[in-house]
């Protein structure tokens, strides 16, 4: 528990100090802040304790505020409470407090919490003997959090494992039935399709495991200033030592050097990262959503309009507004669509006779021309639900193609999609 450096306010008094662990090494501390306010005017109180907020919870996401404020939040129609509250309120304070602590039955002590939870709160019996306050007690858990490196998932495709999985797929694959689909493929229910492809892509899956297995790999933190090089360490290290001699003498000759050899460091140090950022921009002049992202990124630029997503909102309301979406599409087609005959223009003394009771009714099949074509022509990315990376599928499109292309026109034919391909994996932004 260490203090931290008073903040100096005309209309209160507050001491706060830093609570940390010694696994919370990537962790903000928590702070809990000791307040006394002074029974009188409060028009600096508001906008003094307003900004006292606000440059704590820039400090920490856990915040506790305990103290006597003389602010009667029990009475509903006093301005003093109805402001305060407002406040803590708009910056996402939380008061547990909610029976007097006071011999005149007011509730004057008051404990706000921001980001952690409080429990067990107890006010006990006024206590003549040792003050005109009561007791106030609580509980608030510091979880032993031993921080978790980010993790990620790979795959080793190595030449020899291409190799041997090319070597080893068309075997699987040839074990499967083959597909007489002009004539066979009216004789399949959905579930057989389902149990097909299923069977395909887990085929797929389960050989590429066994020849190049996933692999956990734990990252480690990275340094998060590329600028910060071998000269502004050493300037560094150069005002950290003038500092502690200062501290050591209480000189002010001493206080003067560090304060002159911090201006130089932090001078070398915008001057390094205007210069990284300046190579890295004209390295990447000519790529416009890089530049407009760094860009963004340095300005700390923000939409001024924040997405809102109402709470009442349901998955069917989400559904609903995409399939009437498609209804009103259909009937501005269906309304500007002509009844009878498209006439062409008068210079071309054309016409176009347009037969309206043309309907799709069923999908033609491909050939495997076609398949190749399609998938050779794709981009390399890959869905984490695909069974194996689509750079792997395109070299082995010549040794399966047939097997593939009997799956697609066997849902084309029956006019029926497979449940696996209708799940999709959604990322929000990070």
């Amino acid at each position: 528990m260490d203090p931290k450096p008073k903040l100096n306010y005309n209309s209160f008094e507050s001491l706060v100090l830093s609570l940390s662990h010694p696994n919370w090494k990537t962790l903000q501390p928590v702070l809990f802040v000791i307040v006394y306010r002074a029974p009188g005017p409060y028009s600096d109180f508001i906008s003094e304790f307003s900004e006292f907020l606000s440059s704590l919870v820039l400090k920490s996401d856990k915040v506790i505020i305990v103290g006597d404020f003389n602010i009667h939040v029990d009475v509903d129609n006093d301005s003093l409470s109805n402001a305060f509250i407002s406040l803590i309120d708009s910056i996402g304070f939380c008061q547990s407090v909610n029976k007097p602590t006071h011999c005149f039955n007011h509730t004057l002590d008051l404990v706000l919490s921001y980001g952690i939870d409080i429990e067990h709160l107890i006010v006990f019996p006024h206590n003549p003997f040792l003050s005109d306050h009561y007791l106030v007690t609580f509980e608030f858990i510091l979880l032993d959090y031993k921080p978790l490196g980010k993790t990620s998932y790979s795959r080793c495709l190595s030449d020899s494992a291409v190799a041997k999985f090319k070597e080893e797929i068309p075997s699987v694959f040839n074990s499967m039935p083959c597909l007489n689909l002009t004539e066979s493929y009216n004789n399949f229910s959905p579930s057989e399709i389902d149990n097909l492809v299923d069977s395909a892509t887990g085929s797929l899956r389960s050989t590429l495991d066994s020849i190049a297995p996933i692999k956990r790999k734990l990252l480690k933190h990275r340094r998060l200033a590329p600028w910060y090089n071998h000269q502004t360490r050493q300037l560094k290290q150069i005002a950290r030592k003038s500092e502690r001699k200062w501290r050591s003498s209480k000189l002010s000759e001493y206080r003067s050097n560090w304060q002159d050899d911090l201006k130089i460091y932090r001078k070398a140090l915008r001057n390094a990262r205007g210069a990284y950022y300046s190579a890295l921009i004209e390295e990447n002049k000519n790529n416009p959503r890089f530049l407009f992202s760094t860009v963004a990124r340095l300005t700390e630029s923000h939409s001024s309009i924040e997405p809102h997503i109402p709470i009442n909102l349901s998955s069917n309301d989400f559904m609903s507004f995409f399939y009437n979406k498609i209804i009103t599409i259909r009937e501005k087609i269906n309304h500007q669509l002509p009844s009878t005959v498209i006439s062409g223009s008068p210079s071309s003394g054309t016409s176009v006779n347009v037969n309206l009771d043309v309907y799709l009714d069923c999908f033609s099949a491909i050939d495997l021309h076609q398949l190749t074509s399609i998938i050779s022509s794709s981009k390399p990315s890959t869905c984490l639900l695909d069974p194996i990376p689509t750079r792997l599928l395109k070299e082995v499109v010549p040794l399966i193609g047939t097997s593939l292309l009997d799956m697609i026109n066997l849902s084309l034919l029956s006019g029926y999609v497979p449940q696996s391909f209708k799940v999709a994996v959604i990322k929000p932004p990070s």
